[in-house]
Order: C-alpha cells, then sequence, then structure tokens
C-alpha cells in the first residue's frame, strides 16, 4: 500500500500538469505543441512543470492547484481501491474524470478528444484486470448500467438541449459503467448523488436571481463527484443510513 501511494503521488506531480495543459489545450481548441505549454508572459516554450520558463517569469499558480489536485484524486483512488487489481484502471479513470472537470469548468465542454480515448483505456483496463481478479462477471451489468445511464441521459438532452449538452451525455456512459462495476447499489447511489450536488447549486443560483432559468450550468462536476462519492463512499454511507 505504501508503494502505491508513493506512485500515485509521484503520479500526480509529474502527469498532472501535463493533463491539466491537454485540458486548456483541448478546452480551448488550441494545438498541444508540448507538454507544458508556453509562458503566458513571454510566450517562450516551458520546458518543464512548476520552474519559471527560459526568462524567468513564474509558472502557473492554477497549474499548481492542479496538479495538487491530481496529486489528491490518485491518493484517494489508491485509498479507496487498496491493493485490487484494478486499482490502474481506477487511476486512469480517476485522471480522466479529473480533465474533464476542468474542461467543463473552463469551457463547459466534455471534449471527445479526452473522453473517448481516455474513457476506453480505462474500460479496456478495468475489463482485463477484472479478468485477472477474477471478477468478468461484472463486465456485461456495467455495460447495461452505463448505456441505461447514457439512455436516460440522453432524454434529459432531448428535453432540454440548453441544460444537458451531448458531452454529459457520453460522459454518463463511463460514470455509470465504473459505479455498477463496485455494486448496483453503488451505481444507484451514484445517479442519487449526482442529482443532490448538481441540483443544490442550481437551486441556490436560481433562488438568489444570480441566473435565470434558461442559463446552462457545466453539469460535468457534479456527475463525477457523484460517481466517485458514491465509489468511494457509497458502503459507509448506506451503512450509516441503514442502522439509523
Amino acid at each position: 500500500m505504501i508503494v502505491l501511494l508513493i506512485v500515485a503521488v509521484g503520479l500526480g506531480a509529474i502527469v498532472g500538469p501535463v493533463l491539466h495543459r491537454i485540458a486548456i489545450a483541448t478546452s480551448t481548441r488550441t494545438p498541444i505543441a508540448t507538454p507544458y505549454g508556453r509562458c503566458l508572459e513571454c510566450g517562450s516554450t516551458r520546458r518543464w512543470p512548476y520552474v519559471p520558463c527560459e526568462n524567468g517569469h513564474p509558472g502557473s499558480v492554477r497549474e499548481r492547484w492542479w496538479s495538487l489536485a491530481y496529486v489528491t484524486v490518485f491518493v484517494a483512488t489508491v485509498l479507496v481501491t487498496g491493493v485490487a487489481s484494478e486499482v490502474t484502471a481506477y487511476l486512469v479513470f480517476a485522471g480522466v474524470t479529473l480533465t474533464l472537470v476542468i474542461t467543463d469548468i473552463d469551457e463547459k465542454l466534455i471534449p471527445n478528444k479526452v473522453l473517448f480515448p481516455g474513457g476506453a483505456a480505462a474500460i479496456v483496463l478495468l475489463v482485463i484486470e477484472a479478468a485477472v481478479s477474477g471478477r468478468l462477471d461484472r463486465v456485461g451489468p456495467s455495460f447495461l448500467a452505463g448505456a441505461g445511464y447514457y439512455l436516460v441521459f440522453f432524454g434529459v438532452h432531448l428535453l432540454n438541449r440548453e441544460g444537458f449538452g451531448m458531452g454529459d451525455v457520453k460522459l454518463a456512459f463511463l460514470l455509470g459503467y465504473f459505479a455498477m462495476f463496485d455494486s448496483l447499489r453503488i451505481f444507484l447511489l451514484a445517479v442519487f448523488f449526482t442529482g443532490f450536488i448538481g441540483g443544490l447549486p442550481a437551486i441556490a443560483l436560481l433562488l438568489t436571481r444570480r441566473v435565470g432559468p434558461k442559463y446552462a450550468l457545466p453539469y460535468g462536476p457534479a456527475m463525477v463527484l457523484g460517481a466517485w462519492a458514491a465509489i468511494a463512499f457509497g458502503e459507509p454511507f448506506l451503512g450509516w443510513y441503514l442502522a439509523r
């Protein structure tokens, strides 16, 4: 476990700035010329993260904060999954979903260039690692749950195209797949948590009249938080609730 935690910290510190750069480039539709982008002050190529550019301008504070977020998420993933053989798939899942949270917050966009290859890699790894751990029986239900979650969001998208984009719809499949891999009740909790987390900010903003009823809030972060809340805290939450 200690080794995995050290790997998670190193992975977040090294890969975090690259994924942050990918999030910015895909959400703004700019070429990914270098792993760490260019200096915001002088435009010179940034060869390393965290350190000043070749002209002495400091690195991005935002990059540091998001890199810390990647470290936190990767460490939390290891703590949740432990030494289970599926830990690699969940680490990829964590990296992909956090990157999509960044793009949705920045541009209200779930880019296919991140979701499709990243989500496919996470699912393939999960299937392979499920075969190793003898849990291939979870693959079928996970696919059905992901497809069902997709169809629910697609129906909502058809009813309210301004509220839910197709990016949210496609993200639903990935989140449903991973939530259901644990169990049906974790999947149902993910749906519940998503509605709860996503609904509260919308209600608060509407009540304070900071936005109108047609304002489109980025729903991807709520979907990701709902799924991860269920995966990480679902069993303790159910134990507490059923014991009341």
